[in-house]
């Protein structure tokens, strides 16, 4: 299983801005990602049928991924 994950925010923020009537606000702008990787193997059989040949497995390669904006 191989699994990667980032984060980053956007560039100049967070952003704040003060008013004395209104109070203070702030804003901000993530990304998030993740990426799974999982393999899932078995035996490899190679069957011979004339001149080529024949690959037979149950192997298997799931691959997940997320991502989201806050």
């Amino acid at each position: 299983m191989v699994k990667v994950g980032g984060s980053t925010a956007l560039p100049l923020m967070p952003v704040m801005y003060h008013s004395n009537e209104l109070g203070t606000f702030y804003s901000d702008i993530r990304l998030s990602g993740s990426l799974r990787r999982t393999v899932i193997d078995d035996d490899i059989d190679i069957i011979a049928v004339n001149d080529s040949f024949r690959i037979s497995t149950a192997a298997a390669v799931y691959v997940k991924s997320a991502g989201l904006v806050t």
